[in-house]
């Protein structure tokens, strides 16, 4: 019912005298039953425009979703690759045959066949007892051009800690310098002398 007294069609947009009126257009109007037919299809249509629409953001999601584990798993092996360069690189600069490094002592090698005339057996240590070391040697990365002290073990209540203020913190580095100095007097001595 419109706001004079009057029905309203919405769908045709047409006004009516009465309410009986409306329903009678409703029942038998041609144009009506178009107009509802044409409502119904245009909203099917919204429909399966939302179903497609959200199918085609899940896909989106979905292959974006496989691109960033191809990208991940393709980046991983960019960086295997690039390690085993680079143990290649330090290899060759190094001098040494990496498969060899990796498959231990040859049986064939001239120093692993006296070894073993000696009593040695694979992946046991050295010494009468094989109380020896079992791996290779390891490599200290040595710094250069370090200050003084450096690597040398602090004691504990010389440690700086985060929650200490400046002037404690002053204070254990001098002592921490003082304790490490054996003769403070002889080490000026000797810096001002230019020894």
């Amino acid at each position: 019912a419109g706001a004079g007294g009057g029905a309203v069609c919405l769908l045709c947009r047409r006004k009516f005298g009465s309410a009986e009126q409306l329903a009678k257009h409703e029942q038998q109007s041609e144009m009506h039953r178009q107009k509802v037919e044409e409502a119904k299809r245009a909203q099917i249509s919204e429909i399966k425009k939302d179903v497609h629409k959200a199918a085609v953001i899940q896909e989106k999601k979905v292959d974006k979703l496989l691109r960033r584990q191809d990208y991940s798993q393709q980046a991983k092996e960019e960086r295997e690759a690039h390690k085993a360069l680079k143990e290649a690189e330090e290899a060759a600069r190094l001098g040494i045959d990496l498969k060899k490094a990796k498959d231990g002592p040859d049986a064939n090698n001239k120093g692993t066949m006296m070894m073993k005339m000696m009593g040695w057996t694979d992946g046991s240590g050295l010494g009468s007892t094989g109380q020896g070391v079992t791996s290779h040697v390891s490599v200290v990365h040595r710094e250069e051009r370090a200050g003084i002290g450096c690597g040398e073990v602090t004691k504990e209540e010389d440690m700086i800690l985060p929650s200490d203020d400046y002037k404690t913190r002053v204070i254990k580095k001098a002592s921490s310098r003082y304790d490490k100095e054996e003769d403070p007097t002889a080490w000026r001595q000797s810096f001002s002398q230019g020894d």
